[in-house]
């Protein structure tokens, strides 16, 4: 009977410690943006931990894995993944900071001045410290408690809506340019914060590579998934120099600095203060994909870990994502860099597919590139020899058939194989009669058909019968995707500039 008590207790902890893990981990990709706040359902939990997994290069498999748990328990930025700033940057170069708590302690003084400092060094930016402002500052750091309000000098005297958690998990925040006139970052007085040189001690933040995050955020810079940049999402202890992504984000920003230089490190005395990061998005410039005309590129792609197919859609520098099953509204678009191994994430991209053996390809400035998927762990990668240099690529995509073709120049077509090897070439009429020069993308849709595009035209084309049977103007409708129109006599006009169908 004891035996069978024991056995009972160790079951009912086990299922308890399950229960717990579960709860938890739901909360989480409620609270980060991989979930919907009333949905509990397995197969949904299942589908944002996929999510959730192909974002950090995790192992794919829609379960909570130790890597997944490991993951969501470590200290990190507390605003959802899912949000994005576009187009979020200052309109002058110079900014002035303001730190009213540290006046009196030289300490965080010289720590937030070695921030900005190294933030100069690495952009055409200018910071300049406000002791006491006659007007408002462009950025204010605060220490303040769980639930905290705005500084009226800065923000408003309104409560902020972001409260912190006490010491743990959550270290700070801070707000994207273009919000207010003055922007705030908010630092957790509840915190343990290091003020020293080199690798926090357990248990303990690192003052200087969280203010350096945030400021990141206040001048503009998005997260990156690159764990060697400042902005990398997760924090760590002693990364408090800048990564590639850094500099390249910066760039694209301010534009390129004249020259790069060395990094300095200000000595400082040990301290304590406060631990983790949130910051608050603007608003995509384009949240809703029925505001595009016509895409820049479109792409299927499936994984064992999917039950369904996946088709998205890329426009700019942003990716929406649709399970074909249920084709509903995405509620605001992904990073496409999310989408394409480091290697690539600040090349430029717009010509995607998923081939036979389920590996993502692309090609970038005359470089053929294979990652796996969903991993996006770059396979191989090497240079066509066989077009011009700075040749245009017009579309890339795999036919039914296995058959992978390059549109470039407007005009031309090479076959490839995986190689590089070409295995014939030509004028592009000649391989797709009826499809016009001069196209933008090219897409392979899961009705069996390849559908060109030249901006908002497309041809939708036969590769058995090798004939154009239907083009006109773009529309979303054409792939199933819900976007309403705007009145009968919109939809009419609609239908028949997108219905020219062509039998010969």
């Amino acid at each position: 009977m004891f035996v069978c008590l024991h056995a009972l207790l160790l079951l009912s902890v086990t299922v308890c410690a399950e229960n717990s893990t579960l709860k938890y981990a739901t909360s989480f990709l409620k609270r980060f943006g991989y979930l919907n706040a009333s949905s509990n359902a397995i197969s949904s939990i299942d589908m944002a931990l996929v999510e959730f997994q192909e974002r950090y290069n995790l192992p794919v498999t829609g379960t909570l894995n130790t890597d997944t748990m490991n993951m969501m328990n470590k200290p990190r930025c507390s605003v959802g993944d899912n949000n994005y700033a576009i187009h979020s940057k200052w309109n002058k170069t110079t900014l002035s900071w303001y730190f009213p708590q540290a006046v009196s302690n030289p300490v965080y003084i010289h720590l937030a001045e070695d921030a900005f400092v190294r933030w100069e060094k690495i952009s055409n930016l200018k910071f300049k410290r406000v002791i006491i402002p006659s007007s408002k500052p462009d950025i204010t750091i605060t220490v303040v408690s769980n639930n905290h309000s705005f500084r009226a000098s800065c923000q408003g005297t309104s409560k902020c809506p972001f409260n912190f958690d006490g010491p743990g998990k959550v270290l700070a925040h801070a707000y994207y340019p273009g919000v207010n006139d003055c922007i705030e970052i908010h630092l957790d007085a509840n915190e343990r914060w290091y003020a020293g040189n080199g690798r926090a001690p357990d248990g303990e933040a690192n003052f200087l590579a969280v203010l350096m995050h945030e400021i990141g955020h206040t001048i503009g810079l998005e997260h990156s998934n690159s764990d060697s940049s400042i902005m990398y999402p997760w924090y760590q202890h002693d990364v408090t120099s800048f990564g590639d992504d850094d500099k390249k984000a910066m760039s694209r920003l301010y534009g390129q600095t004249e020259a790069p230089t060395s990094m300095s490190t200000a000595p400082v005395t040990q301290t304590t203060l406060s631990k983790n990061r949130i910051y608050l998005p603007t608003t995509p410039a384009i949240k809703n994909i029925c505001l595009l005309q016509y895409p820049d590129f479109m792409f299927l792609a499936t994984s064992p870990q999917f039950p369904n197919y996946r088709m998205y859609v890329g426009s700019d520098k942003y990716l929406w994502k649709f399970d074909l099953n249920e084709m509903r509204l995405p509620q605001h678009p992904e990073l496409i860099t999310d989408y394409l191994p480091k290697e690539l994430r600040f090349t430029q991209v717009s010509h995607v597919f998923q081939n036979s053996e389920g590996h993502l390809i692309t090609v970038s400035n005359n470089r053929y590139y294979d990652a796996s998927f969903p991993n996006l762990q770059l396979q191989k990668s090497f240079m066509f020899p066989s077009i011009p240099t700075r040749t245009k690529i017009n579309a890339l995509f795999q036919t039914n058939s296995g058959q992978t073709y390059l549109l470039y120049n407007d005009n031309s077509y090479i076959e490839f194989n995986e190689a590089g090897d070409v295995l014939n070439r030509g004028p592009i009429n000649d391989l797709f009669p009826g499809i016009p020069n001069k196209i933008t993308s090219a897409f392979r849709y899961t009705d069996g058909f390849i559908y060109f595009f030249q901006n908002n035209t497309y041809y939708k084309y036969s590769e058995y019968t090798r004939k154009v049977v239907a083009a006109g103007t773009f529309s979303w409708g054409l792939f199933g995707i819900p976007c309403p129109e705007d009145g009968l006599l919109k939809q009419l006009k609609t239908l028949l500039n997108k219905i020219v169908t062509i039998y010969e």
